[in-house]
């Protein structure tokens, strides 16, 4: 926290004056950031996205898993439905010779 006042004469005239942004880019500043800035990104993504990928798959296995139980409920529900409407016998009908 700043409490003290300082008095513009006090300040000296190279640090009032600050020098304009430049018209144009170093185009081998850019170069160099640029390469930079993708080495750290890809070193990031590097680290992350194994973790990323088993998180994802355990979810993705929990989903599965809990849509083929559903869908194997269903398909009992529906059958235990049509049999009880058509009041068809579980067992194989007897053969008469």
């Amino acid at each position: 926290m700043l409490t003290e006042v300082v008095p513009a004469d006090a300040v000296p005239p190279e640090a009032a004056v600050s020098e304009p942004a430049p018209d144009r880019f170093d185009e081998t500043l850019v170069s160099i950031l640029a390469a930079d800035l993708a080495h750290s990104i890809e070193q990031r993504l590097g680290i992350e996205i194994p973790s990323l990928i088993e998180a994802t798959l355990e979810n993705l296995e929990h989903d599965l898993r809990r849509g083929i139980v559903a869908a194997t409920e269903a398909a009992l529900r529906d059958f235990l439905d049509r049999r009880q409407q058509l009041r068809l016998p579980l067992d194989e009908p007897q053969r008469q010779d």
